[in-house]
């Protein structure tokens, strides 16, 4: 039995703060999944410095979620913490393109 196509288009950032370009990025994600009928995903990085990356990872997707309502938005994790474990996780959950 052939395992049906399941595909995801994402995006991965730190996204800290969210900026104009990064919503034209989020904008893209989901136009693209939309247009060839896949998953998507928007991915935040989960790290926080207070330097560097002064926002927690909730309060940039809410801000996300905010503008873009019908977005998914979820974030990385130390199990997950990079653009490669992203792609595996994915992988496992049943995507077979992204």
């Amino acid at each position: 039995v052939e395992k049906e196509d399941k595909h995801i288009v994402f995006s991965y950032g730190r996204m800290n703060p969210p900026t104009a370009g990064h919503s034209k990025v989020v904008d893209k994600v989901k136009s693209h999944a939309d247009k060839i009928g896949a998953n998507h995903s928007v991915v935040v990085s989960h790290t926080q410095h207070h330097k560097d990356n002064p926002l927690h990872h909730e309060h940039k997707k809410e801000f996300l979620k905010h503008v873009h309502p019908d977005v998914n938005f979820e974030h990385s994790t130390k199990e997950h913490p990079s653009f490669l474990h992203q792609l595996k996780k994915f992988n496992q959950e049943g995507h077979t393109h992204a």
